[in-house]
Parts: structure tokens; C-alpha cells; sequence
């Protein structure tokens, strides 16, 4: 079962933590994003000079509570939307750990979310093919 999936606490609260999370860790700036509706979809940030976005998909989290079973109380879309930034709470909070602990750089960690020129993420960029890598350093058989 998806984790913090009974909460009940709402999604501001948790937005609230999180921006409190990364201003004590050296956020100059936080900003949230909302839809049309005022709900909370992505959270930017920047630390160290280095612009990031994280997304939020309350959809994506609600098949995920229905495919796992979730009682239907708990499989609604405003509920799937506490649950989410409560993951991504938790997961930004193990993504700080790890800097702090010197086990990974910033960048290696968060360049996934990295904002470029245009304001796509390094992902989104990868993903829709303006983005490209090179080969590996390491190959089969070379």
C-alpha cells in the first residue's frame, strides 16, 4: 500500500512543511504553482544557484490507492492530493538527509527536477527528445 495513504492531513499543511523544510536548508526561493482551481501542483525552489521543480500528479496517486486496494473513502482526488505531498514530503526529507550527509551532491541528486532556460525540467527535456545523452562511459563487450 502507497505510504501515508490514511492521512488526514490537508495539502497546504504539508506545503507548508515543506517550504519550511527547504528554507531551513537553504532555499532562497519557494514558489507553488497552482491549477485553476487553487490546488497545489508543483513546488519550485532554488539552492545554490540551481532552479528545480517538482510536480505533483494527484491522478497518478489515485490509481495507484485504487490498484492497491485502498478503501474508497481514501480514493478520492482531493484525498490522492494529500497524499502525494505527503510522499513527496517524505521523499524531499530523505533527499536532504542524503546531501547533508555527504553521500550525494546536490545536483547528482535533484538533476532530474533541474529547471532549464525554458523552464522545462532536465527530465522533461530528456524525455520529449530536446534533451540528449551521449553514450555511457562503460559498454558491453568493449
Amino acid at each position: 500500500m502507497i505510504a501515508n495513504y490514511t492521512t488526514s492531513i490537508p495539502a497546504q499543511r504539508t506545503l507548508g512543511e515543506v517550504m519550511g523544510m527547504l528554507a531551513s536548508n537553504g532555499a532562497t526561493l519557494v514558489m507553488v504553482e497552482n491549477t485553476d482551481d487553487g490546488k497545489p501542483s508543483s513546488l519550485s525552489f532554488k539552492i545554490r544557484n540551481m532552479a528545480f521543480r517538482l510536480p505533483i500528479y494527484p491522478e497518478a496517486m489515485l490509481s495507484a490507492l485504487r490498484r492497491d486496494g485502498a478503501p474508497p473513502r481514501y480514493c478520492t482526488i482531493d484525498h490522492a492530493s494529500n497524499v502525494a505531498w505527503r510522499v513527496i514530503r517524505d521523499w524531499l526529507r530523505a533527499q536532504i538527509a542524503l546531501i547533508d550527509s555527504g553521500m550525494v551532491a546536490l545536483d547528482e541528486i535533484m538533476l532530474p527536477y533541474a529547471l532549464t532556460p525554458g523552464g522545462q525540467t532536465a527530465l522533461e527535456r530528456y524525455r520529449d527528445g530536446t534533451l540528449a545523452l551521449g553514450p555511457g562511459a562503460h559498454q558491453e563487450g568493449g
